[in-house]
């Protein structure tokens, strides 16, 4: 695979190459842009945010690391 210069760009690469699906690569490149707007403190940044759709992100982490161990699984 080539390399991808962002965490988005990759989550987007794990989707072409089949690895992720389409869905969970777009909310995994989101997360990715959140993240850096955390870390980086780009813009004035509402943290109440964190809180707002926890759950779900938690289930996001938790599938794509599924998704992953599939794609492994697969490939022994």
């Amino acid at each position: 695979m080539p390399r991808k210069e962002t965490a988005k760009d990759a989550f987007l690469l794990l989707d072409i190459n089949k690895i992720i699906l389409k869905e969970l690569s777009l909310r995994m490149g989101k997360a990715a842009n959140f993240r850096n707007r955390v870390v980086h403190g780009y813009n004035n940044f509402d943290y109440s945010l964190i809180y707002k759709d926890y759950r779900k992100d938690v289930a996001d982490l938790r599938n794509f690391g599924l998704e992953i161990l599939t794609y492994l699984n697969k490939s022994q």
